[in-house]
Parts: C-alpha cells; structure tokens; sequence
C-alpha cells in the first residue's frame, strides 16, 4: 500500500516533521487552521526614532484595546502575544478549543506557525542529563538538530554555558548584548571563579536570530522592533520554512481545516473535522496520521477519537518566576535604540548541594511600554508611573525556569461536552534557589527585592508536555513507542510535546522540533 502521510499542525513540530519527510523524498500533506497575520505596520529605521514622527497607538495598544488587556481584561498573557500585531496568534483558540480551566493559564495557537509565530526565539540542545526521565539520548537527537539548525540560523557561541547548552559548531556568531547585559556579563566574567563555585554560570544564549543574512533573510538590525512587528526576517518563524516548502512543491498544504478526531477505515484511516469558513464537514483518508497539534490539543484529538471522557492524561510546564532587575549604575541613563529586545543572557544554577538545575533568562526592556510594568511594583499608581518614567532605562527582566515532571503536574481530560479540563495544583515557592541567585546577580550589579518577584501561575511558561508519555515499551493505551507510535492505534504517531513526561528547566522548543524530525525518519523507514 502506497504510504500516505498525514500532519495534523502547522507549527514547530508540525513543519520540522514536514522537513524530515521531504528530506526523506517524501511528499507529505499538512492539515492546519493556519491563521495568518492579516496586516503589519510598515516601518523602518528604528523604534524610538519611528515613534518620533508616528502615532504608536495601533502598534502596541490596538483598535480593540489589546495591549492593554492584562490590566483591563485580567487576562495574563506575555507581552509578545499580548501586542495588535499578534493578536493573531491565540485568535479564535476559545471557540476552536474551548477549556474550563482550573489553576493553569492554558494558551493555545490555531496559526500557520503555532505559538512559535510569537516566540522567545530561544533553540536549546538537551543534553543526556535533560533526557533523563525520556527514553532518548542526546546523540539519537545530533543530527536532527545540526540540520535544523541550518535551516534556522540560530546565533550563540560556545561559551561557560558548554556543559549545559552543549558544544555547537554551526552556531552563527551571538547576538550584541545591550549595554545592561554587556554590564552584568564583564562583572561576571571578573568574578567567574568565585561564581562557578557557588553553581553560578553566565553566557550568551542560543537564539533563532540572524546575526548574519541567511537563505535570503536579513540579519538583525537592532531596531528594538522586536516584540512589535511580525514575521521580521531575522527571528525565525516556521511559516519561513512551511512558505518554502509550499513554493517547491515539497508539501501539500490544506489550511482552514480544523481537525478533532479520526476513525478506523479497514487498514486505514479517516480525518474528522471542519473548515472554518463555514463549519462544513471535512473528512480525509490517510494511512499514516503524525499528531503535532500542540500537546493540548493533540490530547484532546486522541482522548475524542477514543471517546474517551473519564482519563485525566497528565500535563506539565516550567515553574517560571518573573525577576525584574534593576542597575543602579543606569539610573538616569537614556533608553538604549539600538538592542534586541529579547534574550541577551542565560545565567544558568547548577546547585552545588545536588539541587535542580535552573535556567534564567535575562530580558532587555527597552521596547516594552510602561504598561506592561504597571501591576509589577507594589505601590500607588502615581507613584507607580512616576518610579517606571525614572527608573526604565536601567529595567531588565529574568525568567527563571525550574525543571518540571509528573511530580509536580496537572492533569488534562475531555468533558462531555467536549470541551477540554485542566488543572494544576499551586507550584511549591523555591525560595533557598531564588535566594542564592539574587546574591548572584547582586555581585553582578543587578539588583531586585523578593517583593519584586512573581511566580507565574502553572501553564504561562507555555512550554507544555507529558500528555502521552513515550516509553521504550508501550503499556497503556496513552503512551508512545519509541518510534512516536501511539500504542494501539496502527498509523497513529505523535510528534510534539505530547511524549516528554519531563522537561528541563530551558525552553524544549528545538528538542521537540528534533524530534519530530526522528519520528518522521523512523517512519520514512517503515514499509
């Protein structure tokens, strides 16, 4: 029988699967809603010098309020998906895939590119330590990421960070560090020794920017439009990827097509969904389905399939903490024009008592309006404003990312009403780590308050696994063999974040992208 091969996701996954089958000679076909941005702004120059001629209102607060929603709707979003540009991005999520949600900020991304149209930008090796509750190694992964990585460009440099980020030849030169991080890393390399012995190490990070021009996309220009615009050629999106295969006939591409389940068809299969034009019915043959939907929503594929309304599959994400960091020694200075406005630096603690390893990453703010800052500082409004106009241009950030497995999961089940549940207990407060890392970066010249400090509520860090745990042998009818294979289920294969029942304390964007890329191999090679 003639091997038909199904995607289900336009995203990460979703189009690394679709690269891995076209390298094999495979043509597959991939199904997505895939929203695409209907507008961007046209710009040029830079942010501070574009605002000085230009109304920036329809770039950050938008015609429906939009980058104001987290103070007037509640809602809890991180800046980049919370900006008119990408509004785009979670577009239509609540009625495509309604959750009733308990204690977990669940986002979902229905768009050509997924949530990574909107993404940090940081591309992380897993190292065997990483992969340790997963039935992989590092080296199953190497050749998939070296591929994909030329593919991407991703900037960084082989630095104190080695040992946990590993030794990448195909790196681009890193990204030029702000001023504020150029500041915080010279502190550390003067006091590394001291540093390293307290399980503190500082490097750049491994980013999916250009910092030079690659396949025709232009490398960064440092124009603090970073989190504003979309599709900006130097922050790799998978849409860049998807367009190319699409123009050389290497996929076949059906967007405007929502899927919720499949049906047995003798040796087969049938797609269930519809087009969201017109809620029609869609149905497609297929004999190999590969689900990279998202892990919420690829659950949510199988449990419906299953008809299935009473297991609660298990569903984890990073314990994230929001550091804001302040130094002192640019008070008073002016806002920096010429940054990245995202990662500059990685502080990576490997807790010399034998502690998680954890992974900060630190921000540069100097795109962001004040609003964002507005419910972070526990004082009046007034005063609120006054201490943001004063003190922005010596504001970083650091996200503090903890490992997480099924110790401290939440759980994810189909209700009869086909909507999706999640829940999650409360995070347990990390407060010896956190402590050792604010000495840290004090001796560094950063300085923040525990006040200061905000442990996300379960689900924000949007780095979501575990749902169908993958096993060197296969048990239960919600687990995954090695090969992707759901057990079970001839055909059936899943390819997201779905199948790691653990994740490290560092953005597992580029190991689920590598994946995907082995399970499209592994079945290329099936007969």
């Amino acid at each position: 029988m003639k091997k038909v091969i199904t995607i289900i996701g336009g995203g990460a996954s979703g189009v690394a699967a679709a690269l891995g089958f076209v390298k094999k000679g495979i043509i597959p076909t991939i199904i997505d809603v895939g929203k695409r941005n209907s507008g961007n702004h046209n710009t040029e120059g830079n942010l501070y010098d574009y605002r000085r001629e230009n109304d920036l209102f329809d770039l950050m607060i938008g015609d429906e309020m939009e980058g104001l929603s987290n103070i007037i709707e509640g809602t809890n979003l991180p800046p980049k998906l919370n900006n008119p540009m990408n509004k785009y991005v979670t577009s239509g999520a609540k009625d495509l895939s309604p959750i009733e949600s308990s204690n977990f900020n669940a986002i979902q991304s229905f768009a050509a590119g997924g949530l990574a149209s909107a993404w940090g930008a940081g591309l992380y090796r897993y190292n065997d330590s990483d992969l340790k509750e997963v039935p992989l190694n590092s080296q199953e992964l190497e050749p998939f990421y070296n591929i994909l990585s030329k593919e991407i460009g991703i900037s960084g440099t082989n630095d104190d960070l080695i040992p946990f980020f590993g030794n990448d030849n195909t790196l681009l030169p890193p990204v030029k560090l702000s001023k504020k991080s150029d500041y915080i890393y010279k502190n550390y390399q003067r006091k590394k020794n001291k540093l390293n012995r307290k399980g503190i190490f500082v490097g750049h990070p491994r980013m999916a920017v250009l910092t030079s021009d690659l396949n025709k996309r232009k490398q960064c220009d440092y124009s603090n439009f970073d989190i504003w615009l979309n599709n900006i050629p130097w922050i790799y999106n998978p849409v860049q990827t998807l367009d190319r295969l699409i123009k050389e006939k290497k996929v076949i591409y059906k967007p405007g097509i929502h899927i919720d389940s499949w049906k047995r068809n003798g040796e087969g299969l049938i797609i269930l969904g519809k087009n969201t034009s017109d809620n029609s019915p869609f149905q497609e043959k297929t004999n190999t389905l590969v689900l990279a939907a998202g892990t919420i929503n690829t659950a949510k594929i199988i449990l419906k399939s299953k008809q299935d309304n009473k297991t609660k599959l298990r569903i984890i994400d990073n314990n994230l903490y929001q550091i804001p960091l302040v130094i002192p020694a640019f008070f008073g200075s002016v806002i920096e024009k010429t940054t990245l406005g995202m990662t500059n630096l990685n502080l990576v603690y490997n807790s010399p008592d034998g502690g998680p390893t954890l992974q900060g990453s630190i921000i540069e703010l100097t795109s962001l309006p004040r609003s964002v800052f507005f419910d972070r500082i526990p004082v009046s409004s007034v005063m609120n404003l006054n201490m943001i106009k004063m003190t922005s241009p010596s504001f970083l950030a650091m996200f503090l990312y903890f490992p997480s497995s099924y110790r401290d999961g939440g759980f994810i089940r189909l209700a009869g009403n086909n909507n999706l549940q999640i829940g999650h207990k409360d995070y347990f407060p990390e407060k010896k780590q956190i402590r050792n890392i604010i000495r840290a970066l004090f001796s560094m010249g950063a300085w923040t308050h525990p006040l200061l400090i905000q442990q996300s509520k379960p689900g924000y860090a949007i780095h979501y696994a575990g749902t169908i745990p993958m096993k060197e042998k296969t048990t239960s009818d919600y687990e995954s063999s090695m090969d992707g294979r759901l057990h079970r289920e001839k055909g059936v294969y899943v390819a997201d974040g779905s199948p790691f029942s653990e994740i490290a304390a560092k953005n597992l964007s580029f190991t689920l992208m590598a994946n995907a890329m082995r399970i499209a191999d592994r079945i290329s090679e099936k007969k």
